[in-house]
């Protein structure tokens, strides 16, 4: 059975009561669900967000420094831009608290294993990726920049590995968000956009007119092996 982590000062009852099926430690202060992520023992954590509840989306920031557990914020929001406000926070995932109980169990369980069989994943460990000033080590899972490393989360590091993986090649948004992600995209697929733009972030001299990953108007992203900037 897995184990849920609920945070959230006050998550509803029938939110816990969706996730039945489930082993659930609910926390109701910041600091201790920090303390409970970092002790170790959990699958997943579930945030509960009241309205544009930012005090969640900085605690999801704050597990996601240290943790790379699937996290999913359950917000009674439908504003497109708390869910955009989710994913930049490190989230997974974001819905809404009307979701039916079998799709948000189907959804947690769903990225548990994705989680799990990236921990597992086996990649070559003769196999480094050069470009210019950007190193990308797949084995280690260790990204640098001129010299110096950066942090990637899970499925940030994925997606560069993958373009590193493919390049000059072009995949759409929902292509990655299957390969990535591993479920088909409901709804948008802004989640992949939001991880490119933190990707540049972290590796692009200028995130504004990047020269790693590019953006195809109407066909998705190309990651270019011509960009051997020093």
């Amino acid at each position: 059975m897995f184990h849920i982590l609920i945070a959230g000062s006050s998550a509803p009852a029938d939110i816990i009561g969706k996730l039945s099926g489930f082993e659930i430690t609910a926390v109701s202060e910041t600091e201790e669900c920090i303390k409970e992520v970092l002790a170790g023992g959990y699958d997943a954590a579930v945030l509960y967000a009241p309205g544009s509840d930012t005090d969640i989306f900085n605690l999801c920031k704050n597990i996601r420094k240290d943790s790379h557990i699937p996290i999913m914020i359950i917000t009674e929001s439908e504003n497109p831009e708390d869910i955009i406000k989710a994913f930049e926070s490190g989230a997974d995932d974001s819905v809404c608290s009307i979701i039916r109980t079998d799709e948000l169990s189907a959804r947690i369980e769903g990225h548990i294993r994705i989680h799990e069989m990236l921990d597992d994943a086996v990649m070559p460990v003769e196999k480094e990726y050069d470009f210019g000033r950007l190193r990308i080590c797949p084995s280690s899972r260790r990204v640098f920049v001129s010299g110096k490393e950066i942090e990637l989360p899970n499925k940030e590091f994925e997606l560069l590995a993958y373009f590193a993986e493919h390049p000059d090649e072009v995949f759409s948004r929902k292509f990655l968000f299957e390969k990535i992600w591993g479920q088909r995209p409901v709804g948008n697929t802004a989640t992949v956009m939001v991880h490119i733009n933190r990707i540049r972030d972290k590796i692009e001299k200028d995130p504004s007119e990047p020269q790693y990953i590019q953006t195809v108007w109407g066909a998705g992203y190309r990651f270019s092996s011509n960009s051997q900037e020093a």
